[in-house]
């Protein structure tokens, strides 16, 4: 009977783990994505900003036609055929609170500077990422989403 009981659970457990995949690829990641999960997310593939507004006002024609890269040793490449603009970006968890930090700094003058925040992370899925930045001194809140192609 134990042996039976023991199998009816095993059994259980996998048919509760296969009804629960989906090939849905938008799919969100549970609250509080980990560094890990942010990490291996973003670099799977080439991304494009679908929406980056500053206290209300919407920029995101700024990044029109710009395929964004999230490579290896944080380097950030954001390119449109012609012009190439090269940041560096990370992931960091905040050991004082469950808060996972998107980081991206582009150096220079133009519309690539207005990227550069410490963001936090709206919402994580397979397929997109939103990151919102709370200014200080009541500049409004800044939004930035990024699609993956």
């Amino acid at each position: 009977m134990r042996n039976y009981l023991i199998m009816l659970f095993m059994a259980a457990g996998t048919l509760v783990t296969f009804s629960s995949c989906d090939d849905d690829e938008d799919n969100p990641i549970n609250n509080g994505p980990s560094r890990a999960q942010v990490e291996q997310v973003m670099q799977g593939g080439d991304w494009r900003v679908t929406n980056f507004s500053e206290a209300g006002t919407n920029h995101t024609d700024y990044f029109t036609n710009y395929d964004f890269t999230f490579g290896l040793s944080n380097v950030l490449t954001a390119t449109n055929g012609t012009d190439t603009q090269v940041g560096i970006w990370s992931v960091d968890d905040d050991d004082d609170d469950d808060d996972v930090d998107f980081n991206i700094i582009f150096a220079g003058a133009g519309n690539f500077s207005e990227l550069t925040e410490d963001w936090d992370i709206v919402e994580l899925t397979t397929t997109k990422i939103r990151l919102r930045n709370v200014n200080d001194g009541g500049g409004g809140t800044d939004l930035l989403t990024f699609e993956k192609n």
